[in-house]
């Protein structure tokens, strides 16, 4: 019985006495008032107390929301996980984020997976989006904890240079809070979110870096069982598995939105369109579909590798000169006429194609200017034209070198639910044989609707037929300098020594204490994207033996880094390379399953579902 029902069940019990009824209610009512502020102040006090332990992390860090029988994540620490997943697919997919449902204003608990051309991009998945980073963080913490508990029955631990790493990754989150006046706390919560310390993100990688020094060793044990006369006989069994097409492609795409902008004009973007504005430019994109459909029937009809190859760079030159001219908005007084629009953008097309084509690194200014006087190909321009047409070319260089790396020397393996690749590996497909695959709305003599949003026809052209892939890979060594100064230092005495292989080059680094040293064995091309790296390594002067010597800069958000490359023998070959990475997927597979049937990991759901995004 509560205290004020008990003083009340009292005073029923006692006589009467010569008290007015008046005094008597304001004596009860003073008692209870009393209790009721005495009430408040505790559900506040508590309050600030539950407030101040949330936003401090307490309540996470003490639970556990994966373990296993030896180690365990809490709820920060898998918060930090999740958040890292995010950003990193953010950074991955920032080009994409128009195709996909996700919302970066709205809480991903609220939003559905698969809305979009979701799935075509990441694959199948049921569940909000909330579940799709959860689920990849998850499956992270899992595989982290098994390696940890892996590292205890080997005895692998972590040693003062693993510790120091950790240290130096602290210490440099440190000094960029720093940088931005915070304290390194307030820092990594506004980064993470509430509740987030650095401790948190000190334990996070400390496991990280266990796990990955005990994955390490396996996979390395389970290189060593993958032996030449296995990766022989695999591939004998399964060569068209294995074996490769070449091919060129051209890619004609239709966006509505672009028709939109073109056909309504002043359009705000956002603003709804009328049913007369809609069925304009639905026209109006029927017809572009059709043309595109006329242009990939132009494409077909070649014979020749060259002949469509040289027509895959004219029409993107082309198409990019008419859009990057337009958007440029020059003004009346520095337009072109239309007749020395046309001679310019004929010689400057021949000349960006005829870099690309050589190899070059950048693309060339055409423009001069004399005493004030700004010509281009002949022809007098102003200083704004002149400005314009170089930028112009600048880009369209850029995209041709595009085309050059990636579309017209395609490669492929079979892959019986593409189109495309199905076709390529047909007993009857030949070298000069084309192929039209048509995406989106229209596809296929479709009636035209505003589905997808687009149209795309991709026309193949096989370079050529099945074969086996003994293109040798590249073994590359590398060291690299937060100062250029050290970079150079560190070439010239590489260059003064008679002997150059990858030992020296290696004692080099240590001895002038590069940043970073190591090397990329079997290197393929497109792997590594690092300033100047691939037009260095596969320039035709370039040879084993080679180095870089000019160190080569690559700049991030934070700093600029001096790298130096040396190219010391020719790596394996590229089927041999396929094969030998089949097999070791295969035996991972195997050995991990075993893995997660000896250590249990267990997941807490009602703690996974209380981290906020």
């Amino acid at each position: 019985m509560g205290k004020s029902n008990r003083i009340k069940s009292e005073k029923a019990a006692q006589p009467a006495k010569t008290v007015s009824t008046k005094t008597n209610k304001k004596k009860e009512s003073s008692t209870l008032y009393s209790l009721l502020v005495a009430a408040i102040a505790v559900f506040v006090v508590v309050m600030v107390v539950v407030t101040t332990i949330t936003s401090s992390g307490l309540l996470m860090r003490a639970s556990k929301a994966i373990y296993s029988d030896n180690y365990k994540i809490n709820g920060n620490m898998l918060k930090y996980m999740f958040v890292t997943k995010y950003e990193q697919f953010m950074n991955d997919y920032s080009g994409y984020m128009t195709y996909l449902s996700l919302d970066t204003t709205k809480p991903l608990k609220d939003q559905k997976f698969g809305e979009n051309d979701d799935a075509a991009l990441l694959g199948e998945f049921e569940g909000t989006w909330f579940d799709y980073f959860m689920s990849s963080a998850k499956t992270e913490a899992e595989q982290m904890l098994i390696y940890c508990e892996v590292a205890d029955e080997k005895g692998i631990t972590l040693d003062k240079d693993d510790k120091k790493e950790i240290d130096d990754a602290i210490s440099q989150i440190g000094l960029l809070a720093n940088s931005y006046g915070y304290t390194i706390d307030a820092y990594v919560t506004m980064l993470y979110g509430e509740g987030i310390k650095v401790k948190d993100i000190r334990s996070t990688i400390e496991l990280s870096t266990l796990a990955a020094k005990c994955a390490e060793e396996i996979d390395a044990e389970l290189m060593d069982k993958i032996t030449d006369d296995r990766i022989a006989a695999k591939y004998e069994d399964n060569k068209q598995v294995f074996n490769v097409v070449d091919f060129a492609a051209h890619i004609i795409t239709v966006e509505y939105n672009d028709v939109v902008a073109d056909v309504i004009e002043g359009y705000d973007g956002k603003t709804e369109l009328t049913d007369e504005q809609k069925a304009t430019v639905l026209k109006e994109y029927e017809k572009r579909i059709e043309d595109a459909k006329a242009k990939a029937k132009v494409f077909e009809a070649y014979t020749t590798v060259e002949e469509f190859v040289n027509a895959m760079y004219d029409d993107t030159a082309d198409t990019s000169f008419d859009e990057l001219y337009e958007k440029e908005a020059l003004a009346d007084a520095d337009k072109l006429s239309d007749a020395d629009l046309a001679e310019i953008k004929a010689a400057l097309i021949e000349k960006v194609i005829e870099e690309v084509k050589s190899g070059a690194d950048n693309a060339t200014y055409d423009t001069r200017n004399e005493n004030g006087a700004y010509t281009a190909y002949g022809k007098t321009v102003t200083e704004n034209a002149a400005k314009a047409l170089d930028s112009i070319k600048e880009n369209i260089f850029d995209s041709l070198v595009l085309v050059k790396d990636y579309y017209a020397e395609g490669q492929t393996k079979r892959d019986e639910s593409d189109k495309f690749a199905k076709w390529a590996f047909e007993e009857t497909t030949k070298v000069g044989d084309t192929l039209s695959v048509e995406t989106g709305d229209g596809a296929d003599d479709a009636e035209v609707k505003n589905e997808s949003s687009y149209f795309d026809v991709s026309v193949y052209m096989i370079k050529a037929t099945e074969y086996c892939d003994k293109t040798a890979s590249k073994n590359v060594s590398y060291m690299s300098f937060t100062s250029l100064d050290s970079a150079k230092a560190a070439i010239e005495s590489f260059k003064n020594n008679s002997i150059k292989d990858k030992g020296n080059f290696e004692a080099l680094a240590i001895s002038h204490a590069a940043s970073f040293n190591g090397d990329l064995e079997n290197y393929r091309e497109g792997e590594l994207s690092y300033n100047g790296f691939e037009a260095w390594l596969y320039d035709d002067e370039t040879v084993v033996g080679s180095f870089t010597e000019t160190p080569l800069a690559n700049s991030t958000t934070n700093a600029t880094e001096y790298a130096i490359f040396f190219y010391y023998e020719d790596g394996e070959e590229a089927w041999k390379i396929d094969v030998r990475n089949s097999i070791f997927v295969e035996d991972y597979q195997a050995y991990y399953e075993t893995l997660k049937n000896e250590h249990s990991v267990t997941a807490e759901e009602k703690v996974l579902n209380k981290i906020d995004f």
